[in-house]
């Protein structure tokens, strides 16, 4: 039912409009009546009408002051002004002042149902619109943390260029980023691939999620903390350290890290290696602080798993000119042609040992490797091996190899595995045809035996 107030110095006015119409009908309960403004704007506050129908000319306060308090206290309340035919001025006030409707006097019940009718429309219309907005402010709200991590993927990307947006979106998802120093963590999964082959994907988001929690109540302790996975589904946590902190003191921080590491070893019984950028100065900059932890991650291919690499660290190991080892890649020909494990297995480390000391990061090491297997597949080709044709495809991709594998170690021990079995395929194949060789010779000498010729 929608509620009704009356108001209106005049008694049989107030009763007429409250009994000659059947208001039950049209959904509406006459819940009070007032003689003047006062007495109706305390009523109102108790009852909260949906509607307030009221004349314009009454003692103490009158109708268009009542309207003009409802506006800005009640705004959702509809009026109807009853005025008279000599009160036009009033009613072109009434209609400044945004009142929904008005009716001239004498009233007739029927215009006076057609208005309240139409104001009724216009209650529920609102209450769809209410109702619509408050679904979206729910579903805004379930998706609230979907959204900050949008965002956050955008900071860390550099797609955030503007100030302006950066202030707007963040408070839009109360997000504060009132810090001085800002720096960024890259947290690795050790052995992603195959723990993604092994458990599948529903199982690695699961987690993901779960040391993302954890790395959450980790810092937030000592740090503004925002945590974060980014489109190479690598776990990126942005701290916010305070002005009284030092910025090349790490003790506190690497205590953290250290901690939460072996906390994710003991719960998930797996190793995470992590990045760490240097501080930037401003929010917008954390793009900067998040390349250099992604830098610092590459390293693990020399450096090893289950380690904190610190840009720092690395900075002063990093290669700019890197040779190719020709040399080592004669040897481990030399050994495939003499058909010696031992030959290759060594040249294969000096190739790597090659690689490492001149600090070949990842990208650089697949480049360098795919060179190797193409020059070692044509050689296997010329001794009748098609590596490609024996092998199963994934298992010889160099790109997926290189996701598969996280350091050089693995990568030297997978290169030793496919060419030592290769080897192993074609001394299989030659013995085969030697000893076909030997039996057509021994058929041939059998069926030949008692022939003089």
């Amino acid at each position: 039912m929608y509620k009704l107030m009356i108001v209106d110095d005049e008694f049989h006015i107030r009763d007429g409009i409250a009994n000659a119409i059947p208001w039950n009908e049209y959904g509406v309960e006459i819940v009070g009546e007032a003689i003047d403004g006062v007495e109706a704007l305390s009523k109102i506050r108790a009852l909260l009408p949906d509607i307030v129908i009221t004349d314009i000319q009454m003692d103490n306060m009158t109708g268009l002051e009542l309207a003009e308090m409802l506006k800005t206290e009640f705004p959702k309340i509809k009026i109807i002004i009853i005025s008279g035919y000599d009160e036009f001025d009033y009613a072109k006030k009434a209609v400044e002042l945004g009142v929904f409707s008005y009716i001239l006097k004498p009233i007739i019940p029927e215009e006076l149902i057609e208005k309240v009718k139409k104001l009724i429309e216009e209650i529920e219309e609102d209450k769809k619109v209410k109702d619509k907005l408050h679904f979206l402010e729910q579903e805004l709200n379930a998706n609230i943390m979907s959204l900050r991590d949008r965002f956050l993927c955008d900071l860390i990307e550099g797609r955030i260029l503007q100030e302006e947006e950066l202030i707007k979106r963040a408070q839009f998802l109360e997000i504060k980023f009132d810090k001085p120093y800002y720096a960024c963590l890259v947290i690795d999964i050790d052995n992603y691939y195959n723990i993604k082959i092994e458990q599948g994907e529903k199982q690695i988001q699961l987690l993901m999620l779960g040391i993302k929690e954890i790395v959450y109540e980790a810092f937030r302790k000592n740090y503004d903390t925002w945590v974060t996975i980014d489109n190479c589904n690598k776990i990126v946590c942005i701290i916010g350290r305070a002005l009284n902190c030092d910025r090349r003191d790490y003790t506190k921080l690497y205590e953290i890290i250290n901690k939460t590491k072996e906390n994710i070893k003991d719960i998930f019984k797996i190793t995470i290696t992590i990045g760490i950028g240097e501080d930037v100065d401003t929010a917008i900059d954390i793009g900067k602080s998040y390349i250099e932890a992604k830098r610092a991650l590459d390293y693990k291919v020399i450096i090893g798993k289950d380690c904190i690499i610190h840009i720092n660290d690395v900075l002063s190991i990093s290669g700019n000119k890197y040779t190719y080892p020709v040399d080592k890649e004669r040897q481990i020909l030399a050994g495939i042609l003499e058909e010696d494990d031992n030959k290759v297995r060594y040249a294969i480390n000096n190739f790597f040992k090659a690689l490492e000391s001149q600090n070949y990061l990842k990208d650089r090491m697949r480049i360098a490797v795919m060179g190797l297997f193409a020059v070692v597949s044509r050689k296997m080709l010329d001794a009748g091996i098609d590596i490609y044709s024996v092998f199963n495809k994934d298992s010889i991709d160099i790109y997926k190899v290189f996701e598969r594998y996280d350091t050089a170690e693995e990568i030297k021990n997978w290169l030793i595995d496919i060419l030592t079995s290769a080897l192993d395929i074609l001394r299989s194949k030659r013995s085969s045809r030697i000893k076909s060789v030997i039996k057509k010779a021994q058929e041939y000498i059998l069926q030949n035996f008692d022939n003089p010729d």
